[in-house]
């Protein structure tokens, strides 16, 4: 089953760093915008909380719902795909204090495919590369969001 790690280092404060990833709306923002993200939810990550996200692959639409589980709003939390184009996903997503300053966010990824026409599609769309791709552009994304909001913060 592909497993995919992918650890990054942001200067931003943790507080801003936790309120970003434990928001379920902010997926839309953090995507990349080929994907046409949208989300029917804008509560919090909370223990056991489902929601409902649509994407694209191409022309081709997707929809998909999470729950997410191991919820720690200080630390992080597990996403997984409850229904949608995938046979597996987990995300597991952990947010430390870096030890060269800044803020270390870490994500574990785990999938594999449904069997059949449509999990052949998406295996032959989605090599291992295109969703490292996927999630190293939605960290940056991520990280412009986080500068912005840095940039307003110090603004009179």
């Amino acid at each position: 089953m592909p497993t995919i790690r992918y650890t990054y280092t942001s200067r931003a404060s943790l507080e801003d760093v936790l309120d970003i990833h434990f928001g379920t709306s902010n997926v839309t923002e953090m995507a990349p915008s080929y994907l046409g993200v949208r989300c029917n939810s804008d509560e919090a990550v909370l223990e056991g909380v489902l929601v409902n996200y649509r994407f694209r692959l191409g022309i081709l639409p997707f929809k998909c719902t999470i729950r997410f589980v191991g919820v720690d709003p200080d630390y992080g939390y597990t996403a997984i795909m409850y229904r949608g184009p995938l046979k597996r996903y987990e995300q597991h997503v952990g947010i430390t204090l870096s030890k060269t300053g800044g803020v270390t966010v870490y994500h574990r990824i785990i999938y594999s495919f449904k069997p059949g026409l449509r999990g052949w599609f998406l295996k032959a769309v989605l090599r291992r590369g295109l969703v490292r791709t996927i999630l190293r552009a939605s960290c940056s994304r991520m990280e412009r969001i986080l500068a912005r909001a840095a940039v307003a913060k110090e603004k009179p």
